[in-house]
């Protein structure tokens, strides 16, 4: 995969989460995106990823309810 189809997928999962939270992933604690695409995991699925482990780290019960 070439960088272009990264930044393509990431910016995907950045739509995602302004139009569902209203903020950027950028907003957000640092999560092993490229990993996750290396995993192929979709855009929705590392959003789901991102929001619980963000949780995690707030210590609460995914707050955003994000289904």
């Amino acid at each position: 995969m070439d960088d272009r189809e990264f930044e393509h997928w990431k910016d995907a999962i950045d739509k995602i989460c302004q139009k569902r939270i209203g903020c950027s992933i950028d907003d957000l604690p640092d999560y092993g995106y490229q990993t996750a695409f290396d995993s192929c995991l979709t855009p929705n699925e590392a959003f789901h990823e991102v929001i619980a482990e963000a949780s995690d780290l707030m210590g609460c019960d995914n707050p955003l309810e994000v289904k």
